[in-house]
């Protein structure tokens, strides 16, 4: 046994009921924008990509943007 260990398990549990409000607008937060329908098909990967977009940005894209930018200010 750990001395105080009841106090311990209070304490987690009391910190654990007051995450449980934020992590539950988290949830509730994306099924205002997408039916959740959707969002079941989706992996957590798939669905950060869909919305943060692909970190990785390659040379030919990078160009065409410049290309295109560098025309409508001239």
């Amino acid at each position: 046994m750990i001395t105080g260990g009841t106090s311990t398990v209070v304490k987690e549990f009391i910190r654990l009921l007051r995450c449980e409000y934020p992590i539950a607008a988290m949830q509730a937060g994306p099924v205002k924008l997408v039916p959740q329908a959707v969002l079941d098909l989706l992996t957590w990967q798939e669905l950060k990509k869909k919305v943060c977009s692909n970190p990785e940005i390659t040379v030919e894209a990078l160009s065409v943007v410049s290309l295109s930018a560098g025309k409508s200010a001239g």
